[in-house]
């Protein structure tokens, strides 16, 4: 199976992502395990589901490049909605497993030795993380990919989860107290919620949300196209990468179907299109007004 540029691009960027993750995870683990902290320990673990999530997207994303086929006619698109889905439930077991581990931290304290070389490693990461960022919000913009765009969320947090996390880590440190427990609890609160929103997301795209922003367009352009009278009825239904576009309407007797199905092909090339079409009765429009 021969891979397009976009699909190229987009696996090259999870491969960089996971490769990255997969090295600050390490050096997290190393720094969480030889200093005993629970936070940065719960951010290791983070890392590492983010190189399983980054694995998982390219595989969705060289799925869904496979060619139609006869069991699946408008193609296997919607398999990058999958991988997605299972970049959520990733985050949302990093999340359990932060608040597992933090509440661990909470009822049997232990000592948080202060390192010059912990701090300096979690401050790299989170420097990496920015950068990292940077790379899928770049790579966003051309691949308008949700499997991207999950990892570059995802980033965003992560960047906001260290930076906490080694605030918190100096201040146990420093104070005895292990208040980086509490804010690993507090962050896995917030993994959560958001691994729910990206799960949102990938689940309404596996059961075709409505996207109301191109139906208007598609309305427009309809009532736009000559000949066009009016709009009886307009279904879209979203495989992934193909779209099926089923309308009904009201034509004039000047009008064609070749006209309106171009019109319909400059919003979606790639989509199935069905039409239907009456000629409107002029004599009865009359008589109503």
């Amino acid at each position: 199976m021969k891979l397009t540029q976009r699909a190229r691009r987009a696996v090259w960027v999870e491969s960089i992502g996971g490769l990255v993750n997969f090295a600050l995870g390490i050096a997290k683990l190393f720094v969480g395990t030889a200093y005993g902290s629970a936070a940065i320990f719960s951010d290791a673990v983070n890392s590492f589901g983010d190189t399983l999530g980054a694995l998982g997207g390219a595989v969705g994303i060289v799925a869904a490049e496979k060619p139609c086929d006869s069991k699946h006619p408008f193609g296997y698109g919607k398999a990058e909605a999958v991988a997605s889905a299972m970049i959520a439930v990733i985050v949302l077991a990093a999340g359990v497993v932060f608040a597992a581990i933090s509440v661990d931290r909470i009822l049997m304290p232990r000592p948080v030795v202060f390192s010059t070389i912990g701090i300096t490693v979690v401050a790299v990461t989170a420097a990496v993380k920015i950068a990292l960022f940077a790379w899928f919000r770049i790579a966003e913009k051309t691949l308008h990919s949700s499997v991207v765009r999950g990892q570059k969320l995802d980033c965003i947090l992560d960047t906001v989860v260290t930076l906490t996390t080694l605030a918190s880590y100096w201040i146990a440190a420093t104070i005895g107290f292990p208040i980086d427990a509490y804010v690993g609890l507090a962050v896995a609160v917030l993994v959560c919620v958001q691994g729910g929103k990206l799960l949102k997301k990938a689940v309404g795209d596996l059961l075709g949300s409505r996207d109301d922003a191109f139906e208007s367009a598609l309305r427009h352009t309809l009532l736009a196209t000559e000949g066009v009278h009016c709009v009886k009825d307009l279904d879209v239904v979203n495989f992934g990468k193909k779209r099926l576009i089923a309308v009904s309407l009201v034509i004039e007797a000047s009008a064609t179907t070749a006209t309106i199905e171009n019109a319909l092909q400059g919003m979606d090339p790639e989509a199935k299109i069905y039409i239907r079409t009456e000629e409107r009765n002029e004599k009865k429009d009359q008589k109503s007004t």
